[in-house]
């Protein structure tokens, strides 16, 4: 029997039919959404509206714009191509002239900042998204955790030595503990883990690998 627990914004649930049934909760006054569904070519998705009675036989067809277990091509292309920095300019900081090193590691490290600050966006964007979509104000909490890998990975940066790569490191450490969470919570695609954890690691190896050369 299975266990019966709220559905969150981005967690779909079989019925008895094989088709997927995506809960959301949009306005009162909001037009009926013509988007694709998620699951199967030709499934169904039935729509818990609040305040707005749905035709009982609406039919939304076509692509998939949800994918529960799969990561999405472009979205998997993109960060792979994020990874290309970090990957040369640790090369560079091991295998450059000495007196190039020091701006490869400098270089890449910039970039790590830079890429926490685009983490952090992407909770702003997910809050924002799913607070409109439940119609209920954004988390102040929430907003205020997407702000802190840009102040972190700043302050990374400020300090000596090798440890701006270890503060980064454990940016980007506490950056994966977060969408694990929240993939947790069912508030992240079920496939991020997928995406997030070999991309996390590889950036820790090339962050870590010049300051600290076999």
């Amino acid at each position: 029997m299975e266990t019966k627990h709220p559905l969150g914004p981005f967690e779909a649930r079989n019925n008895q039919n094989a088709n997927w049934r995506l809960h959301l909760r949009i306005p009162p006054g909001i037009i009926a959404p013509t988007f694709p569904c998620c699951g199967h070519n030709g499934s169904t998705i039935r729509l818990r509206r609040k305040g707005v009675i749905m035709p009982k036989n609406l039919n939304l067809t076509s692509e998939q714009i949800i994918y529960p277990d799969r990561i999405p091509f472009t979205v998997g292309f993109l960060t792979g191509l994020g990874l290309v920095p970090f990957a040369a300019l640790a090369l560079g900081a091991v295998f450059l002239p000495p007196d190039s090193q020091q701006s490869a590691l400098h270089a890449q490290q910039l970039y790590g900042a830079v890429i926490l600050s685009f983490l952090g966006g992407i909770y702003w964007g997910w809050e924002l998204a799913v607070a409109y979509v439940q119609t209920r104000p954004v988390s102040s909490t929430r907003l205020i955790i997407g702000v802190l890998p840009s102040v972190f990975g700043w302050f990374a940066l400020l300090l000596p030595g090798v440890y701006p790569a270890l503060a980064l490191s454990a940016c980007f450490c506490g950056c994966l503990a977060y969408d694990l969470w929240r993939t947790n919570r069912h508030l992240a695609p079920r496939w991020y883990p997928a995406l997030r954890i070999p991309v996390t690691v590889a950036v820790l190896v090339a962050l870590i690998t010049p300051v600290f050369p076999a």
